[in-house]
Order: C-alpha cells, then sequence, then structure tokens
C-alpha cells in the first residue's frame, strides 16, 4: 500500500475519532480541561477533513481553498495541547491565569482571521502549485510573512508542553505517571514528524503528513483514557467539587506530605500550591491532626471555629494510601450558639430575679394573713380573709415553681447528684410551707421506718417535688385536717407517700392526670377554692423521670388523694 493511500486512511481515522471523542466529551464541557481537550480535537477534526479535501478533489482552487482552511485550527493545537496538560494535571497553574491564557492564544487567533479574511490570505501561504507525488495530486506552496510567527510560536509551545510532560513525570506516580508518558510520546511524535517536513522540506510536506500523524496524539489520549482512567469524568466532577467547596481541605499521603488543597485552603492560611509535597505538621505546626472542634486564625487576625474531621483512604485491601483533612466552618453556628446561650442565660436571670423579689413579697403577705385570720374569724370578712390566705398559697407555689424551673433550665435538664439524707430533706421541706399549712390550721405528720437514710441525687430537684406535691395538698385540704407523710425504705429504693384528707379527685380528673401528665396539675373539684397552675405536675413527674423514678397517684372524691413515688438510692 502506497504513502498517500496510509494517509488517506489515516486522516479518515482522525476526522473519525475526533468526532467521536467530541461527542463523547461535549456532555463534561464544564471542565477546563474537557474544554481544552474538544478545542484540539475539534482542531484534528477541521485539518483532516481539509486534507481529504485536497487529496480527494479534482479542481485546482478547491484544493488550494482546502489547503488554506487547514490553517482555520492548526494555530490552536500547540496552546490547547499545552493547556489540556495543566489542567488535567494542575501542573504550572500560572499557565491558567487569564493574561496568560490571553497572551499564549492571540498567534491562534490572528491566524484564524488571515485565513478568513480574503485580502490576507497570502499572509500565511501563497503561490499554491499542483504537485504530483506517487499519482497522488496534492499541492505545493511558499510560506508568507506570518507563516514563519506562526510557525516559531508553535515550536516554542511544543517545547513548552515537553517541559511541562517531564515535569509533570517527576512530580506523579502510579498510574498517573503511565498516563504521562503516553501522552508525552504520542503527542512529542506527532510533532517532530511535522518539524522534521518542513525543515526538510521533504515532499512528505506536501502529502500533508503532519494531519496523519496526529492519529498519534488521539491514539495517546484514548490509551491512556481506557488503560490508565484519563479524563475518567467522576474523578474530574470530584475534583471539580474539591476545588470549589467553600470550607477548607486538604489531601494528604501515608507519610502525611500534602497531595492536593483547595482553594478555601490556600485563602484561609495564606499558602500556595508551592506546598504540595511538604508534610502536613511543617505547613500547618499549629494544627493537631485530631478530630474535635478547634479555633484558628485566619490572615487578618480573625477567630474562626472548625469542626476538624479526618477521613482515612483506604485501598481495596483495606491498605491506607492517605487521609482527607477536612475543616469545616462552624464560626457560624458559634455566633448563633453564644448569642443564644446568653439570650437564655439572661431569661433565666431575669426570671430568676423577678422571682427571688417574689417571694419576699407573698412572705409579708402570708404572714398578714397569718396575724389577722384569728382576728376576723366570725366576722363579715373572714371569707374574704380566706380568699386571700389561699391567693396567697397559690402565689408562693407559683414562685417557687419559677424558681425551680430556672434551676432545671440552668443545669440543661440534668440532675447534679451528690448524697444527702432523706430525713432532714422532707423535715426541711415541711418546714418550707409551715406558713401554709398553719394559714388553713393543717397538721403535717410525718413518719420514717429510717433513722439516718443516706440517698444519692439532686436535692434541690427533690425538695420541689415534695414541696409542690405537699401545697397541692394543702390547697385541696380544708381546715383542721391532716395530712400524712412517710418515708419507707427499700432494698434498692426510697418511697415516699404524701396522704392528704382533702376533696380529692373524680375518676375523669385521674384518667387526665394519666393522658396528659406534663399540662395537668392537681385540680380540685368544681368549685373548690384552689386551682392548679400547670406546671406544678409537670416539674414533678419531670424531676423523678430524670432520677430513674416512678411517680403513682390516687384519689377518692371527697376522701381524700394518696401521691407516691420510688426513687433509687444511687
Amino acid at each position: 500500500m502506497s504513502i498517500p493511500i496510509i494517509l488517506l486512511l489515516l486522516n479518515i481515522l482522525v476526522f473519525m475519532t475526533a468526532v467521536v471523542v467530541i461527542i463523547y466529551m461535549a456532555p463534561s464541557r464544564r471542565m477546563p480541561a474537557i474544554r481544552w481537550l474538544l478545542l484540539l480535537t475539534f482542531s484534528f477534526c477541521v485539518v483532516s477533513f481539509c486534507t481529504l479535501g485536497v487529496y480527494i478533489s479534482k479542481e485546482l482552487e478547491t484544493q488550494i481553498l482546502f489547503s488554506r482552511m487547514r490553517f482555520l485550527t492548526l494555530g490552536w493545537m500547540p496552546s490547547s495541547w499545552l493547556f489540556f496538560l495543566s489542567t488535567v494535571y494542575g501542573r504550572w497553574t500560572w499557565l491558567q491565569k487569564k493574561w496568560v491564557t490571553v497572551i499564549i492564544l492571540i498567534p491562534g487567533f490572528v491566524s484564524t482571521a488571515l485565513t478568513l479574511i480574503y485580502p490576507f490570505h497570502d499572509y500565511i501561504v501563497q503561490d499554491f502549485s499542483p504537485l504530483t507525488i506517487n499519482s497522488f495530486s496534492v499541492l505545493q506552496y511558499k510560506t508568507g510573512p506570518w507563516f514563519q510567527v506562526h510557525y516559531l510560536w508553535a515550536m516554542v509551545l511544543v517545547g513548552l508542553s515537553l517541559a511541562l510532560g517531564i515535569h509533570t513525570f517527576f512530580k506523579e506516580k502510579g498510574l498517573r505517571r503511565r498516563q504521562v508518558v503516553i501522552l508525552t510520546i504520542c503527542s512529542m511524535l506527532a510533532a517532530g514528524i511535522d518539524i522534521y517536513c518542513v525543515l526538510t522540506s521533504s515532499p512528505l510536506r506536501w502529502l500533508m503528513l503532519a494531519s496523519g500523524t496526529f492519529f498519534f496524539s488521539q491514539i495517546g489520549i484514548i490509551f491512556a483514557a481506557l488503560k490508565f482512567r484519563l479524563l475518567n469524568v467522576v474523578p474530574l466532577a470530584m475534583a471539580r467539587v474539591f476545588q470549589e467547596f467553600p470550607d477548607p481541605v486538604f489531601v494528604t499521603d501515608e507519610q502525611q506530605k500534602i497531595r492536593l488543597i483547595n482553594k478555601a485552603a490556600i485563602k484561609f492560611f495564606g499558602i500556595n500550591k508551592e506546598v504540595v509535597g511538604k508534610s502536613f505538621s511543617d505547613v500547618l505546626s499549629n494544627v493537631d491532626l485530631v478530630s474535635g472542634e478547634i479555633s484558628l486564625d485566619n490572615q487578618e487576625g480573625e477567630k474562626h471555629f472548625f469542626d476538624l474531621n479526618i477521613e482515612k483512604i483506604e485501598t481495596d485491601a483495606e491498605e491506607i494510601t492517605g487521609q482527607v483533612i477536612f475543616f469545616r466552618q462552624i464560626t457560624l453556628q458559634k455566633g448563633i450558639e453564644k448569642r443564644l446561650n446568653e439570650n437564655l442565660e439572661f431569661k433565666a436571670r431575669l426570671l430568676a430575679l423577678i422571682a427571688h423579689d417574689l417571694t419576699g413579697h407573698i412572705e409579708n403577705q402570708a404572714m398578714l394573713s397569718l396575724s389577722l385570720q384569728d382576728e376576723v374569724e366570725g366576722s363579715v370578712f373572714e371569707e374574704r380573709m380566706n380568699l386571700l390566705a389561699t391567693s396567697t398559697l397559690a402565689s408562693q407555689g407559683v414562685v417557687d415553681n419559677v424558681m425551680s424551673w430556672v434551676k432545671s433550665q440552668g443545669t440543661q435538664f440534668g440532675p447534679v447528684k451528690k448524697d444527702f439524707e432523706w430525713n432532714t430533706l422532707i423535715k426541711d421541706c415541711i418546714e418550707s410551707v409551715s406558713t401554709s399549712s398553719k394559714l388553713k390550721k393543717i397538721e403535717i405528720v410525718f413518719e420514717s421506718n429510717k433513722w439516718p437514710l443516706l440517698g444519692s441525687g439532686d436535692s434541690d430537684m427533690m425538695n420541689s417535688v415534695l414541696r409542690n406535691i405537699i401545697l397541692n395538698s394543702i390547697r385541696a385540704t380544708s381546715e383542721g385536717k391532716k395530712i400524712h407523710i412517710k418515708l419507707n425504705s427499700m432494698p434498692d429504693s426510697v418511697e415516699i407517700v404524701i396522704l392528704d384528707e382533702g376533696s380529692g379527685m373524680s375518676s375523669t380528673q385521674l384518667r387526665l392526670i394519666e393522658s396528659t401528665p406534663e399540662d395537668f396539675s392537681f385540680q380540685l373539684k368544681k368549685g373548690s377554692e384552689g386551682q392548679g397552675y400547670g406546671i406544678g405536675l409537670a416539674i414533678v413527674r419531670h424531676f423523678i423521670a430524670l432520677h430513674k423514678g416512678r411517680f403513682f397517684i390516687e384519689s377518692q372524691l371527697n376522701v381524700g388523694t394518696k401521691v407516691s413515688f420510688h426513687i433509687p438510692l444511687s
């Protein structure tokens, strides 16, 4: 088979493979490396098509037209190849700066413009004449004034591409190094044949041998893609996401040497890509590689908070080959959390202050009611004085509950456990409600089967539980009656029973307590003097639950109510 026939077949293959590559890669054109590859492949496609036009055409003018049109994209090949190598491997990133890219592309623009503008055709090639080589009709021409600039610039870019390939070879490892070898050999083979043909004016130049050798470049790309996973869309897409991620990310190898960093890391830490290959501890000596919350200052001295996550990179054989160090920015969340905590703390203090100030006034009201109750007994003011006493008693319960709830929020609803003595706790609680019991002439009887009885828990919470239950019993109990409190020591727990002789509750009210325990407070029968305030029973049940205890209630209308609860001793 003669050389012209081989070149004809090669150009057909170049055109066909270029079309296939363009169709396959077009959906991924958002990736910089893919865009440069598409431009390179489109250039191959145009040049091979025009070369085939010269081979097939019989008219001289048509051959001249196709020969000129080859220069539409010839000027784009060296630059697009150089940018393709730079972007696909992330090397020589200075080439990707806009002003550098424009300078490198200007000669290609000029060659395209001179080809398209009819009066300037001859600035590239001129004086075409027919030539027959091995019975194959082609064209011979002379070079114009721009051709020298065009060709010299192309050779400069070819040299840069070779240097970039060598540099990348020594920087990469494994599959990526083999990719670089294949791409460099194939591209330099095509470029070397073209240089030889032009410098020697060999007949192969007029046969446009270089157009056929573009097939080697395409084969190199396709082989590297299929065999060594070059241009795998998934890693390219992941690289795009990696670079655009708003938080700093580092990728290190098994020796903790930095292999990759994203833009956010470069910006925040004020480093550059030259740190690639250096030890992470040398670059960021103030960062301990331990997962958790950390704080760091940026270049402006502003403090930022991060949630440091370290993920190991493992092969299919479960060998650790590196790790991903992810600095998740939580500065905004920390600021919101701080302001929220400040607001909650302020509200808690305000509630505590109000409750504290009200306590004194309520105590004064209680003492005044107590001193006046005997004086107005049997008079027209007795009913009003009883109402005042009941109101005072209810108000005191509300204030005590507010204080208890503020405390529970301050401890984040968790009991602060410590040892205490149950008998002493109950007697202190009875003393704290003595004013209320005296107002209604109610006697509180306390019995215990064990003295002393030590337990472990939050004594303040238990005091609040007892006080709420006893105050509810006082409100429900008529004057002159008794309230019995029993403390029973059990093997692993303590049982406290509060039994009153009050108005009791109906079965409907008891069912309501069981169905809505968080919203229901002890309520008396309709028309009775005292009423519940909702928060009381909620606090009782919540505090008992925090101690992993159990709560029970029994009641009979017009007979009384029995409330009991069990609390573990430890």
